[in-house]
Protein backbone atom coordinates (compact mmCIF):
# COMPACT_ATOMS: atom_id res chain seq x y z
CA UNK A 1 0.00 0.00 0.00
CA UNK A 2 1.87 3.81 -0.84
CA UNK A 3 2.04 5.75 1.59
CA UNK A 4 0.54 9.48 1.72
CA UNK A 5 1.50 12.53 3.57
CA UNK A 6 -2.16 13.17 4.50
CA UNK A 7 -2.25 10.03 5.37
CA UNK A 8 0.07 10.77 8.45
CA UNK A 9 -1.86 14.16 9.13
CA UNK A 10 -4.74 12.38 10.17
CA UNK A 11 -3.78 9.49 12.01
CA UNK A 12 -1.66 12.66 13.91
CA UNK A 13 -4.78 14.86 13.90
CA UNK A 14 -6.93 11.68 15.60
CA UNK A 15 -3.84 11.14 17.73
CA UNK A 16 -3.83 14.76 18.85
CA UNK A 17 -7.54 14.50 19.49
CA UNK A 18 -7.36 11.27 21.09
CA UNK A 19 -5.10 12.85 24.15
CA UNK A 20 -6.98 15.83 24.57
CA UNK A 21 -10.13 13.50 24.41
CA UNK A 22 -8.50 11.20 27.48
CA UNK A 23 -6.94 14.17 29.58
CA UNK A 24 -10.67 16.30 30.02
CA UNK A 25 -11.84 12.17 30.72
CA UNK A 26 -9.18 11.95 33.37
CA UNK A 27 -10.23 15.38 34.43
CA UNK A 28 -14.19 14.46 34.79
CA UNK A 29 -13.29 10.71 36.62
CA UNK A 30 -11.21 12.37 39.26
CA UNK A 31 -12.50 16.07 39.60
CA UNK A 32 -14.87 15.79 42.61
CA UNK A 33 -13.52 12.02 44.10
CA UNK A 34 -13.51 12.07 47.29
CA UNK A 35 -11.90 8.89 48.92
CA UNK A 36 -8.79 9.90 50.27
CA UNK A 37 -6.76 7.33 48.53
CA UNK A 38 -7.50 8.90 45.31
CA UNK A 39 -6.12 12.36 46.30
CA UNK A 40 -3.32 12.60 44.31
CA UNK A 41 -5.36 11.92 41.14
CA UNK A 42 -7.94 14.44 41.92
CA UNK A 43 -5.61 17.08 42.96
CA UNK A 44 -3.96 16.58 39.18
CA UNK A 45 -7.34 16.72 37.53
CA UNK A 46 -7.96 19.88 39.56
CA UNK A 47 -4.53 20.97 38.37
CA UNK A 48 -5.32 20.02 34.90
CA UNK A 49 -9.06 21.51 35.14
CA UNK A 50 -7.08 25.21 34.92
CA UNK A 51 -5.84 24.58 31.57
CA UNK A 52 -9.27 24.46 29.98
CA UNK A 53 -11.26 26.59 32.32
CA UNK A 54 -8.68 29.56 32.25
CA UNK A 55 -7.04 28.97 28.44
CA UNK A 56 -6.01 32.17 28.10
CA UNK A 57 -3.61 33.89 31.17
CA UNK A 58 -1.73 36.49 29.42
CA UNK A 59 -1.97 38.53 26.27
CA UNK A 60 -1.49 35.75 23.76
CA UNK A 61 -5.00 33.59 23.11
CA UNK A 62 -4.68 30.55 24.56
CA UNK A 63 -0.98 30.34 25.90
CA UNK A 64 -2.27 28.81 28.80
CA UNK A 65 -3.77 25.73 27.05
CA UNK A 66 -0.24 25.71 24.66
CA UNK A 67 1.64 25.04 27.87
CA UNK A 68 0.34 21.90 28.59
CA UNK A 69 -0.01 21.25 24.60
CA UNK A 70 3.61 21.81 24.10
CA UNK A 71 5.04 19.34 27.54
CA UNK A 72 7.10 16.77 26.85
CA UNK A 73 9.82 14.24 28.18
CA UNK A 74 12.79 16.46 26.80
CA UNK A 75 11.05 19.18 28.57
CA UNK A 76 10.44 18.28 32.33
CA UNK A 77 8.47 20.41 34.59
CA UNK A 78 4.09 20.49 35.87
CA UNK A 79 3.33 20.37 32.53
CA UNK A 80 4.98 17.00 31.95
CA UNK A 81 4.50 15.55 35.36
CA UNK A 82 0.48 16.61 34.88
CA UNK A 83 0.24 14.43 31.58
CA UNK A 84 2.25 11.58 32.47
CA UNK A 85 -0.28 11.53 35.33
CA UNK A 86 -2.72 10.72 33.10
CA UNK A 87 -0.77 8.64 30.25
CA UNK A 88 1.38 6.20 32.86
CA UNK A 89 5.08 6.58 32.64
CA UNK A 90 5.23 4.44 30.01
CA UNK A 91 3.68 5.65 27.63
CA UNK A 92 2.84 3.69 24.19
CA UNK A 93 5.17 5.14 20.93
CA UNK A 94 1.88 6.34 18.78
CA UNK A 95 1.12 8.79 22.04
CA UNK A 96 2.40 12.20 20.28
CA UNK A 97 4.25 14.53 22.72
CA UNK A 98 4.38 17.71 22.50
CA UNK A 99 0.73 16.96 21.63
CA UNK A 100 1.28 20.14 19.12
CA UNK A 101 4.77 21.02 17.78
CA UNK A 102 5.88 24.13 17.86
CA UNK A 103 4.67 25.05 14.31
CA UNK A 104 0.82 23.87 14.79
CA UNK A 105 1.61 26.19 18.05
CA UNK A 106 2.22 29.02 15.86
CA UNK A 107 6.17 29.33 17.67
CA UNK A 108 7.95 29.35 14.25
CA UNK A 109 5.68 31.48 12.60
CA UNK A 110 3.01 33.54 14.51
CA UNK A 111 0.66 33.69 11.78
CA UNK A 112 0.63 30.23 11.07
CA UNK A 113 -0.55 27.49 12.96
CA UNK A 114 -3.99 26.73 15.38
CA UNK A 115 -5.53 29.18 16.92
CA UNK A 116 -7.42 26.96 20.12
CA UNK A 117 -10.87 28.01 21.60
CA UNK A 118 -12.72 26.16 24.11
CA UNK A 119 -15.88 25.50 23.62
CA UNK A 120 -18.19 24.91 26.74
CA UNK A 121 -21.73 24.13 25.34
CA UNK A 122 -20.61 21.29 22.94
CA UNK A 123 -19.69 17.34 23.49
CA UNK A 124 -17.62 17.52 19.73
CA UNK A 125 -14.88 19.63 18.82
CA UNK A 126 -13.46 20.73 15.32
CA UNK A 127 -11.19 22.69 12.79
CA UNK A 128 -12.65 25.42 11.40
CA UNK A 129 -11.46 27.65 8.67
CA UNK A 130 -9.40 31.00 9.46
CA UNK A 131 -11.09 34.07 9.83
CA UNK A 132 -10.59 37.53 8.67
CA UNK A 133 -9.28 38.57 11.91
CA UNK A 134 -7.14 35.21 11.80
CA UNK A 135 -6.84 34.89 8.09
CA UNK A 136 -3.98 32.28 8.51
CA UNK A 137 -4.86 30.03 11.61
CA UNK A 138 -7.27 27.20 11.63
CA UNK A 139 -9.38 27.30 14.71
CA UNK A 140 -9.11 24.72 16.91
CA UNK A 141 -12.29 24.00 18.99
CA UNK A 142 -11.82 21.75 21.76
CA UNK A 143 -15.27 20.70 23.59
CA UNK A 144 -15.00 20.80 27.39
CA UNK A 145 -19.26 20.96 28.37
CA UNK A 146 -19.99 20.27 32.02
CA UNK A 147 -19.39 16.78 33.14
CA UNK A 148 -22.65 14.86 32.54
CA UNK A 149 -23.74 13.07 35.86
CA UNK A 150 -22.46 10.17 35.93
CA UNK A 151 -24.39 6.99 35.55
CA UNK A 152 -25.44 4.49 33.70
CA UNK A 153 -27.22 6.62 31.67
CA UNK A 154 -24.29 9.01 30.57
CA UNK A 155 -21.30 7.90 31.33
CA UNK A 156 -19.85 5.85 34.38
CA UNK A 157 -16.30 6.24 36.32
CA UNK A 158 -15.87 2.51 34.08
CA UNK A 159 -16.33 4.49 30.84
CA UNK A 160 -14.05 7.24 31.99
CA UNK A 161 -10.98 5.11 33.29
CA UNK A 162 -11.90 2.89 30.32
CA UNK A 163 -11.25 5.64 27.67
CA UNK A 164 -8.66 7.10 29.85
CA UNK A 165 -6.50 3.67 29.69
CA UNK A 166 -7.26 2.84 25.60
CA UNK A 167 -4.16 2.66 24.19
CA UNK A 168 -5.77 0.49 20.98
CA UNK A 169 -3.74 1.94 17.91
CA UNK A 170 -6.40 2.64 15.25
CA UNK A 171 -8.95 3.64 18.28
CA UNK A 172 -9.25 7.41 18.38
CA UNK A 173 -12.51 8.13 19.93
CA UNK A 174 -14.19 6.64 22.73
CA UNK A 175 -17.58 4.90 21.93
CA UNK A 176 -19.22 6.60 24.59
CA UNK A 177 -21.08 9.46 22.81
CA UNK A 178 -20.61 11.99 26.19
CA UNK A 179 -16.84 11.74 26.35
CA UNK A 180 -15.77 14.51 24.04
CA UNK A 181 -14.56 13.94 20.76
CA UNK A 182 -11.88 16.58 20.60
CA UNK A 183 -12.04 16.35 16.32
CA UNK A 184 -14.99 14.49 14.53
Amino acid sequence: MKSYHSVSFIRRLYQQAKQISQIIAYIWRWDDEERPENAEQKNTANELKVYFTKPTTGNEVGDNLKKLFRASPQCPGKEWDLLKAVFGPNINEQYIFPIFDKFELGEINTKLGYLFHININSFNGVIKDPTLNNPCLLMFEIPYPPRPLIGNTTVTKEDLEDWIANREEDTYFSENPYIPATCS
